[in-house]
């Protein structure tokens, strides 16, 4: 969508560079309480235009991709998953 496409992109573009070495707990409370919270009032208060759900795994990847890497033995929890998407 070409009106969320600049939020979706900063918000994949901070979990690849930020979120790698974290366990999934800070990496949902990083995502859900801080990178999303910011992204919503980071034009002088104003929201960047992202999905209203916003997900990096789901900006990054798909489920065929997922699927692929699980049949390659990479876990499917979602912290090997967004490992995936990084690497």
């Amino acid at each position: 969508n070409n009106v969320t496409l600049v939020g979706d992109v900063l918000l994949a573009s901070a979990f690849i560079s930020y979120i790698g070495p974290f366990t999934k707990k800070y990496r949902t409370e990083l995502i859900t309480n801080k990178m999303v919270p910011f992204l919503r009032t980071a034009a002088n208060g104003e929201s960047i235009p992202m999905s209203e759900t916003a997900n990096p795994v789901k900006i990054l990847t798909t489920e065929a991709e997922i699927a692929e890497w699980n049949s390659h033995k990479l876990p499917d929890d979602s912290v090997s998953v967004g490992n995936g998407c990084i690497g």
